[in-house]
C-alpha cells in the first residue's frame, strides 16, 4: 500500500514543501545564534562529549547520563551540530526545527494510511505542526532527545506497518533497528512494541 494510491507523484513535493514553508514561517524567528538557558549549557555548550567528535568522546556518549536518562544518540547530534556550527546555537536550533517538521511529515503519512484518506493524513500532520504544545520541544535544544525519540518511533511504526502489509521480512528488521534508535535518542518509545501489536 505505497502512498502513491492516495498520494499523486506531484502532490507528495508539494506536500513537503508546504510543511517546510509553514514550520520555517512559524518557528523561524528560534533560529538564533544563542543557547538557551536551562539544562543546556550542562548538555552542550559546557559538555566536553559534544565539542570534538571521536573515538573517545563516541564512548563518552555511550557512558554518560543526562544526568539521569541514557541518551547517546542524543549526545552524537549535538556532536555533529556542533561541528557543522563550530559551537554555534544556530545549526542546533535549525536541526531542531527540520526533526520537528520531518516529525509532522512522518504523522502524515501514518495518518493516510490508517485513515485510508490523504486528507486526515495531511490535516493531522498539519495540526501536529503547528500545535503550540510543540513549541518547547522546538525551541530548547536540551529537548532534542525528544525530537530523535519521536522521529525513530514513527519511523518504526511506519515500518511496522509496511511490514504487515507486506510481509516483507527487511521491514520488520527496519522497524526494530529504528525502534533501537529510539530508545538509544530516549527510553520513552519503549512502549511502541505495545502500539505495535494493537496493529498487528
Amino acid at each position: 500500500m505505497p502512498y502513491t494510491r492516495y498520494y499523486r507523484p506531484l502532490q507528495v513535493p508539494l506536500i513537503i514543501a508546504v510543511f517546510f514553508a509553514l514550520g520555517f514561517l512559524i518557528y523561524g524567528f528560534s533560529l538564533s545564534d544563542k543557547f538557551v538557558s536551562l539544562n543546556t549549557p550542562s548538555l552542550v555548550s559546557l559538555n566536553p562529549i559534544v565539542h570534538d567528535i571521536s573515538w573517545e568522546t563516541f564512548k563518552d556518549a555511550f557512558t554518560t547520563f543526562d544526568p539521569e536518562l541514557y541518551i547517546p544518540f542524543t549526545f552524537l547530534s549535538y556532536q555533529i551540530d556542533w561541528a557543522l556550527g563550530n559551537g554555534t546555537a544556530y545549526i542546533f536550533h535549525l536541526n531542531n526545527l527540520i526533526l520537528h517538521i520531518l516529525n509532522a511529515l512522518i504523522v502524515c503519512w501514518l495518518m493516510t494510511l490508517f485513515s485510508r484518506n490523504r486528507w486526515v493524513g495531511i490535516v493531522c500532520g498539519l495540526v501536529f505542526l503547528v500545535h503550540p504544545i510543540n513549541t518547547e520541544t522546538v525551541l530548547w535544544i536540551s529537548n532534542r532527545k525528544d525530537l530523535l525519540s519521536t522521529f525513530f518511533g514513527r519511523l518504526t511504526l511506519l515500518s511496522y506497518m509496511y511490514y504487515v502489509l507486506k510481509h516483507r521480512k527487511k521491514l520488520l528488521y527496519a522497524s526494530i533497528v529504528f525502534f533501537a534508535f529510539g530508545l538509544l535518542s530516549k527510553v520513552k518509545v519503549i512502549m511502541l512494541p505495545f502500539i505495535m501489536l494493537a496493529i498487528e
